[in-house]
């Protein structure tokens, strides 16, 4: 267990949503905290009468979509000024973001579940014109269900949650990569057929030559 879990771990029965809402608060702006390790602990204390289920929930809940919200917003105001700054090819973005605002509910969704992900998805909702309230909507769906996933299996593991703690950071890992991978392969075809097109001869150009040719040949 990293230095930061076990800190954090160390503060959550004293602080306890407080901790929370600050935690998935920043995570969900890129920080790399242990939420999932920390809300299976969340889970397991709660099972055992120390916290209360619910607030556990709707603090996690709270400070996950309001960060959400919060990367979301920079994102549509400040995103091409990051873009323009740090010389970014945009035709990489144009196309990641045109795939999002053309598959935005499943995108958001399920994102949610792969941690890494989650503020990636955010940004690019945001600088690719998703509107706000589908943004919104799909974001507290896909948090309620994976945030209530995760507290309830380390509700019903209790004292052994550590052992399975593990899990669910693999899983969104996996998903992670199947997604990024997603992403990659969708940028790479795209970028072929632009270059398949443009390297393509236009036949109507050689047939109207063609023609301007002979009508000069009749003419002499």
């Amino acid at each position: 267990m990293s230095t930061i879990a076990a800190a954090l771990l160390s503060g959550l029965l004293l602080y306890k949503y407080f901790l929370l809402f600050g935690v998935f608060f920043l995570s969900a702006l890129a920080l790399p905290l242990p939420g999932n390790t920390l809300l299976f602990a969340a889970g397991a204390f709660a099972s055992q009468g120390y916290m209360n289920f619910w607030y556990v929930l709707a603090s996690v809940l709270a400070g996950n979509v309001l960060g959400d919200l919060a990367g979301y917003l920079l994102a549509a105001r400040y995103g091409e000024r990051i873009v323009r700054m740090f010389r970014i090819k945009r035709s990489y973005l144009d196309t990641i973001e045109g795939y999002v605002r053309k598959h935005p509910r499943p995108t958001i969704i399920l994102s949610r579940f792969g941690g890494s992900l989650d503020p990636a998805v955010n940004v690019l909702s945001g600088m690719g014109g998703v509107p706000l309230r589908i943004f919104l909507t799909y974001d507290i769906v896909g948090n309620v269900i994976s945030l209530f996933l995760v507290i309830t299996a380390g509700y019903y593991l209790g004292d052994y949650w550590q052992s399975f703690s593990g899990v669910i950071s693999t899983i969104g890992w996996i998903l992670f990569a199947a997604l990024a991978i997603g992403g990659i392969i969708v940028i790479y075809r795209r970028q072929v057929g632009i270059k398949s097109t443009s390297t393509t001869f236009p036949m109507h150009q050689v047939r109207k030559f063609w023609r301007t040719f002979k009508q000069y040949g009749q003419r002499d």
